[in-house]
């Protein structure tokens, strides 16, 4: 199994498509072999489309058949073609045939069928192309001996290894969006997006400039070297300033400049900025992950830590958001996981958890913004948005005091204030909230969209159609980015879809589908990729669907587990129905990594939500809709890894909670669940020494129905008929330790083969186990491997960042 020869096909020329291979324009492209009498277009079979290619043999002394074109291809590299064949009589013959440079034959192989008949069965030929070879072409035919009958229908061609490109497009995510002026002073949106995750050299974070007088993307510009934006505000010079997870890099842009400025790591140690504000003179506050850091900003100084060594709440991972005072030179910061309001004196040093005790049980504060006189606090998770009414005391605590609690906030804060009015969103409507008389009206504007991504009250160039002030926001809704108005004087509103540029997200995670497609789910912006193998012409992006962590096919749907929540929908591609079945956040479950399904029902493994430990497995009844949700069925532990036989669920976990939570336990367990009676064992990993196993990624029936598991780089077997686990190796050198770490979810992937064997990746490695002798071999690849699914015709495809990859062999 190891691929000692290979080629790879990048993502420019992906599939290699045989001109007309599935003969919906006759035989066109075709050259015939044995005369033109054997051979014709037909309607009466098809394996796709309208049309098939008959072949029809009466004679034991020609070899009819049709040829294709010749396609480039490289030397001494695996190849493969494949061809669906209709058999009603006699045997059908696939060759993949090899030319030189000038078009000189080589060699061939040829593939041969004489059954099943009279149904469509697929054939393939593999060889490796000569080292003189520059052309392939693919022969369907009937051997001079032979008399029968075949129609032909998609014949297709491939190497070993082929990368397919990018999958999942289009809903750029958008964390954040100011208000600005450009070069020339008119107003515009600053809009950041996210580019690819874990690629982020390769496809860099965007600002995008929205001019919302004309409804029109006037540019966009790059931030070069980081693949994430989270945080944008506008300085009180107009320059505009970006801040970016993965990276904790600060941006600056100053209106009409060519390029955006990378000012580099705000502070050593914090990979995050999740939280930007503005100070006097140009200044900038930023806040940090993981230690919860509070820094500041200036062209003078450059960055500097606020205070010093210490998180600005002790045990706080995150300033999620900022706000500030420019008045009273007060700086609010809002943090998660545990979900504290700092007031932080920048005269004095001062600071104080101002959140009134009866939101003490939330878990961020998500959002903040300081604006007519009034703090605005949106608190997770429960989407709730508290007033505050601060008065400042000199060298003590303020005095707080809450003015009004909004239900169901989904924009991210409230516009700027005017005429004591602020703006924002709920259930998609957009809300007025009279700061003076602390009551809330709905506008009944439906945004289709839950999160706007910044709002802003503006006067508008076109005061006779929209006089007074309007307000105007960003929002995806269904793939497409849309500008919102609403004159506050008149009621008048528009939605005008923008040209907003595309980006592809990196795959979170894969499957093959109930209709033999391969979906991949992509990573923050959600989408869901659908490859057709092996025809990348077809390939296609739907929107409206959420960052799923896992997916699995059973009896005909599509289950995802989707993140944030732990949301489970199922999809049918047939119909394309997509329904919710179920969320597990009153659980306080969050991601949903452990999938598996069987005798009408599916499981679901989970991680808790940020600052909680203690994961869970939920039943679902798929025929009546029953749900039971089992806590802690390893005590303090995440649920990461499942698999189901005989009426037990099999299950591997990690001693991580959610993020920001510290870990109780130290080693990672494996797990039986009876469902009939709810017993549960835990099972020792034997043979592992000292080492502490904090992560068992993943979990699979192989073909003799033994549990095979993932335990870091030991592979395990658990034998059902002697209930006992057996040390079958550490075969890669991978260790996930707390500190090195900040925690583990996924890594190791596995499935049943076509015929047997079980294949997967763990640690960018792909591999195979064999079903007889449980050996392991890796298989080389050209990049790095995650995940695994598998397609009709028994190939392997795995992810790479934003690419999938096809492993045919």
């Amino acid at each position: 199994m190891l691929a000692g020869l290979w080629g790879v096909q990048s993502a420019g020329a992906a599939d290699k498509l045989i001109s007309n291979f599935s003969f919906e324009n006759g035989l066109t492209g075709w050259s015939t072999w044995g005369g033109t009498s054997g051979q014709s277009s037909s309607t009466t079979q098809k394996h796709s489309g309208t049309s098939s290619a008959k072949i029809t043999d009466n004679v034991t002394t020609t070899q009819y058949g049709l040829e294709s074109a010749k396609i480039a291809i490289s030397s001494n590299t695996i190849y493969m073609v494949y061809g669906w064949a209709y058999i009603q009589s006699g045997t059908a013959d696939l060759s993949i045939r090899f030319y030189d440079s000038s078009q000189n034959y080589i060699s061939s192989t040829v593939a041969s069928k004489n059954s099943p008949t009279n149904e469509w069965t697929y054939l393939k030929a593999k060889a490796t192309s000569p080292s003189n070879a520059a052309y392939a072409t693919a022969l369907v035919s009937s051997s001079a001996a032979n008399t029968g009958t075949a129609y032909w229908d998609d014949i297709y061609l491939t190497s070993a290894f082929t990368d397919l490109g990018e999958q999942v497009f289009g809903e750029a995510q958008l964390h954040s969006a100011v208000f600005g002026v450009d070069g020339s002073g008119n107003g515009v949106i600053y809009a950041v997006a996210d580019g690819s995750t874990s690629n982020p050299t390769g496809v860099p974070a965007k600002m995008t400039i929205v001019d919302y007088n004309n409804n029109t993307v006037v540019t966009s510009k790059p931030l070069n070297g980081s693949g994430v934006a989270w945080a944008a505000i506008r300085a009180t010079d107009n320059k505009i300033y970006m801040g970016t997870p993965n990276t904790g890099r600060l941006y600056q842009y100053t209106p009409g400049a060519a390029n955006v400025v990378d000012l580099g790591v705000a502070l050593s140690g914090q990979n995050h900025i999740y939280a930007l504000a503005a100070g006097a003179g140009g200044k900038v506050f930023g806040g940090t992950a993981p230690n919860a850091k509070f820094f500041k900003w200036d062209s003078t100084n450059g960055f500097f830590e606020i205070q010093a060594s210490n998180p600005v709440a002790a045990g706080e991972t995150y300033v999620r958001s900022m706000a500030y005072d420019i008045a009273n030179n007060r700086t609010y910061l809002g943090t998660g996981t545990d979900g504290r309001l700092m007031y932080f004196d920048n005269d004095t040093g001062n600071r104080y958890n101002i959140l009134p005790s009866a939101y003490s049980g939330e878990t961020w504060v998500y959002s903040l913004d300081y604006t007519g006189g009034k703090v605005f606090a949106q608190l997770k998770e429960s989407n709730k948005m508290i007033v505050l009414n601060v008065v400042h005391n000199t060298g003590a605590a303020p005095t707080v005091t809450l003015d009004k609690e909004i239900s169901a906030v989904h924009s991210l804060g409230v516009s700027n204030a005017v005429n004591n009015k602020v703006y924002y969103t709920a259930d998609s409507i957009l809300h007025e909230y009279d700061i003076v008389a602390k009551i809330t009206t709905s506008l009944g504007f439906n945004l289709g969209t839950n999160v706007a991504a910044d709002i802003g009250v503006v006067q508008l160039t076109d005061q006779t159609n929209w006089p007074g002030y309007t307000v105007v926001t960003l929002g995806y809704v269904s793939g497409e980015m849309k500008l919102f108005k609403y004159n506050i004087q008149t009621g008048a509103t528009s939605t005008t879809v923008l040209d907003f540029p595309d980006t592809s997200t990196s795959i979170r995670s894969m499957t093959e589908g109930p209709d033999g497609k391969i979906y991949t789910a992509g990573y923050l912006t959600g989408g869901l990729g659908v490859y057709s193998p092996i025809r990348g012409d077809l390939d296609e992006t739907k929107f409206g669907f959420g960052q799923a962590e896992n997916m699995i096919t059973y009896n005909d749907k599509l289950y995802q587990g989707v993140y944030p929540g732990a949301r489970i929908y199922d999809y049918d591609p047939i119909t394309g129905v997509k329904n919710q079945l179920f969320e597990l956040s009153g659980d306080e479950q969050d991601r949903p990594f452990g999938l598996a399904a069987g005798d009408g029902k599916l499981f679901v493994g989970t991680v808790p939500g940020y600052g909680h430990l203690g994961g869970a497995l939920t039943v679902y009844d798929i025929a009546t809709g029953a749900v039971n949700t089992i806590r802690n069925i390893v005590n303090d532990q995440a649920v990461i890894a499942l698999a189901y036989y005989n009426g037990y669920v099999y299950g591997g976990t990690s001693i991580w909670g959610g993020n920001g939570s510290t870990p109780t336990t130290s080693q990672a367990k494996f797990f039986r669940y009876n469902v009939a009676t709810g017993a549960v064992n835990t099972y020792t990993l034997p043979g592992v020494g000292s080492s502490e196993i904090q992560a068992i990624t993943s979990v699979s029936l192989d073909s003799n129905n033994k549990i095979m598991f993932w335990a870091e780089g030991y592979l395990m077997k658990y034998d059902p008929s002697t209930n006992t686990v057996t040390n079958k190796g550490q075969k890669f050198p991978i260790n996930y330790t707390v500190g090195q770490q900040s925690f583990v979810f996924f890594d190791g992937h596995m499935l049943i083969g076509k015929w047997g064997d079980l294949y997967g990746s763990i640690g960018g490695n792909l591999f195979v186990i064999d079903s007889a002798t449980d050996a392991v071999s890796t298989i080389s690849t050209p990049v790095n491997a995650s995940g695994i699914a598998q397609d009709e015709f028994g190939n392997l495809y795995f992810k790479n960042a934003d690419n999938l990859w096809r492993y045919a062999f």
